[in-house]
């Protein structure tokens, strides 16, 4: 049980749920799946603005739709780097 961070810098919490396994999930993901009332999609990308994946603020939580979609901030071909927190959106 517990939590840990991880080999790339993520805060793991372990998940203990009726009917699935039990497992570590970051908690991020965790943060945002409860800031918007429900579960984050695999195709969805959750992201720290700041860039300090230990700051799990809802305020520095950014949802991307899919992964493509943030490649293509990262690569600078779509949009600028988000400069605010979207989950408001999703609720």
């Amino acid at each position: 049980g517990g939590s840990w961070v991880s080999s790339k810098g993520f805060r793991m919490i372990y998940l203990r749920r009726p009917g699935y396994s039990t497992k570590y999930e970051t908690e991020h993901r965790i943060v945002a799946a409860r800031a918007i009332g429900r579960p984050i999609a695999g195709h969805e990308i959750v992201i720290h603005l700041d860039g300090n994946k230990l700051n799990n603020d809802p305020k520095n939580l950014y949802i991307f739709s899919s992964r493509s979609a943030w490649v293509k901030v990262q690569m600078g071909k779509d949009a600028l780097w988000p400069a605010a927190s979207n989950l408001g959106l999703y609720k």
